[in-house]
């Protein structure tokens, strides 16, 4: 996390809808019985608070938004710059905040906070949350939620930055579309407890892109060009279904822009579609339901199975499972680190495997790493994963090849 270089730029501006951004903000004050929580922007020397609410009015006059102050005088840059901790009980016994105007101005004692780590590594600020009273109740768990629900609002503002024009990368795309320049990866999916392969998830990487993979996809749905990216992938995708063995499947992950679009029957023929499955990823929203699930009835008439992705990585992949009622779900590598030592988190899992199967459905966990996490998964009855501990992605021909 580089905080110099984001004291040293102008930020993106957060440009998520305010609503959904209070209603986080209004959780975190409702969840752990907090009077204040906000979110902080670091621009250049200053700190600025962007959205902020109160869960009862503290003062004469509301805390009014857009506060801006010096970013050395502020809790936010005290504790990402590791001079604070992230959970404080009480602001008046940590020398770093005690002088700090803000601690009697506010009255803040009790302080729960996490930084705002955007995809560049960038730190854009913080998410704070304090009361007026000591708070020695407070715990790492709870730090934990916070944690997550920064992580959300960081891809948010990732989500809602403006357009890549990095002429490399854009140039990485003009090849991908024309020449098909990319490489497929294949990670191979296991039954846990006979330890076969019952399928793989293709990966695609861009050997030549300046960037990362996520980068390369953000560049392509900030410039338009991600639905007719996909379709080439989708085309590589189909002549490798076509190579698998046994009864296999492959599954390839798609926008929700990607799946309303694209004409499938087009890119697979019916020899190989009962192997796709199709990964619904978690970033694009489903802006409507009910005409979205038509499209993928009409999808698994043809013999398609559908995935969410990610679940547990967002807001948004919760929602995905209830109303779309997929095939697979596919439990994000947040839920499964450390599952062995969690047992709240094994709880969650647990619940997730019991609707999955009262639905019909199938639970598949992502990230597995090592044999601790996959034997507790086992132990609760989760049946299918993926994970390093297991196979690392190869290119698509010699998984194939070694798999006879």
């Amino acid at each position: 996390m580089r905080i110099a270089d984001t004291v040293n730029a102008q930020p993106p501006k957060l440009r998520a809808a305010n609503g959904q951004r209070n209603d986080i903000l209004r959780g975190l004050c409702n969840i752990f019985d907090l009077d204040v929580a906000f979110v902080s922007a670091f621009e250049g020397s200053s700190r600025r608070v962007v959205s902020l609410v109160e869960r009862r009015q503290l003062f004469d006059e509301p805390i009014p938004e857009n506060i801006t102050d010096p970013l050395d005088e502020s809790y936010c840059y005290q504790i990402a710059s590791g001079r604070a901790d992230t959970l404080i009980v009480d602001a008046r016994l940590v020398p770093a905040l005690s002088a700090l105007p803000a601690t009697e101005c506010f009255s803040i004692r009790g302080h729960i906070a996490a930084p705002i780590v955007l995809a560049s590594g960038d730190i854009y600020g913080m998410l704070c949350a304090f009361s007026q009273i000591p708070r020695p109740d407070l715990d790492a768990r709870d730090q934990a939620v916070v944690a997550l629900l920064a992580d959300l609002i960081a891809k948010d503002i990732d989500a809602n930055q403006g357009p890549n024009r990095d002429p490399d990368l854009i140039n990485v795309l003009s090849d991908a579309l024309q020449d098909a320049r990319f490489d497929a990866m294949l990670q191979p999916v296991y039954c846990l407890s006979a330890h076969d392969i019952i399928g793989y998830e293709m990966l695609t990487r861009f050997p030549d892109a300046p960037a990362s993979t996520e980068q390369v996809f953000s560049a392509a749905a900030e410039n338009d060009l991600a639905v007719r990216l996909d379709a080439a992938i989708l085309r590589n995708a189909a002549k490798i279904a076509k190579q698998l063995r046994g009864d296999t499947f492959l599954a390839v992950n798609m926008s929700v822009a990607s799946v309303t679009a694209l004409d499938l029957t087009e890119i697979f023929d019916a020899t190989c579609r009962d192997r796709i499955v199709l990964e619904i990823t978690e970033h694009q929203a489903v802006t409507n339901y009910r005409s979205f699930a038509p499209v993928l009835k009409r999808l698994r008439g043809l013999g398609f199975r559908i995935a969410i992705d990610d679940v547990g990585a967002g807001y948004s992949s919760f929602r995905h499972v209830l109303q779309l009622r997929p095939d697979f779900i596919k439990l994000d590598r947040s839920l499964v680190s450390g599952i062995d030592m969690n047992h709240e988190q094994a709880t969650l899992v647990s619940g997730l495997q019991q609707y999955a199967s009262a639905h019909g459905g199938q639970i598949i966990a992502e990230g597995i790493e090592t044999l601790e996490e996959m034997d507790r998964l086992s132990q609760i009855g989760i049946c299918r994963g993926q994970g390093f501990v297991l196979a690392a992605p190869q290119p698509w021909q010699s998984v194939l090849d070694k798999a006879g």
